[in-house]
């Protein structure tokens, strides 16, 4: 990716002979805050969910997925990546790895949340109820594809 101050240039990331090399320290740092961040976000959503409070959980679900993807990027060498757009995030990621190409969908879905407010005349909990459900779905497939690479990536990332 473009403009990592450790040099890395875009490169098919995924095996340790790819043209973008490991992270500094720091971007390993910060790249591990956001993942555990990411699953702090996951677990106060399934928390939220259990008290039926649906567009809290929907917002975490979307944060809890936009975290994930920020720790690629972090790992990628982008340091300045689009925090208010999983779907942008997620094709960033893919120009590194094609896995995350197929989060578009999701992603997309995900941030259907970031068109409602607690303050919109005429909320349908039903709606809001399946669109918490939805979101929990989503993240957890990006999670898990997250999870899937750091696992597949381990020794490269986070054992240099």
């Amino acid at each position: 990716m473009n403009g990592s101050p450790h040099g890395g240039g875009s490169g098919a990331g995924g095996d340790a002979g790819s043209r973008n090399p490991a992270p500094s320290p720091d971007a390993r740092r910060r790249a591990r805050n956001y993942w555990e961040q990411s699953g702090e976000d996951f677990k106060e959503a399934g928390r939220r969910l259990k008290l039926r409070n649906w567009l809290d959980a929907s917002y975490l679900h979307y944060q809890s997925a936009v975290n994930a993807l920020i720790c690629v990027c972090y790992l990628h060498g982008e340091f300045r990546a689009p925090a208010n757009s999983a779907v942008q995030l997620a094709a960033l990621c893919a120009g590194e790895e094609p896995r995350f190409a197929r989060l578009q969908e999701a992603c997309g879905e995900l941030e259907e949340v970031l068109q409602r407010s607690p303050y919109d005349a005429g909320r349908d909990p039903e709606e809001e109820k399946r669109l918490a459900q939805r979101c929990r779905t989503h993240a957890d497939t990006v999670r898990e594809t997250v999870r899937g690479y750091l696992k597949e990536n381990r020794q490269r990332y986070f054992r240099p």
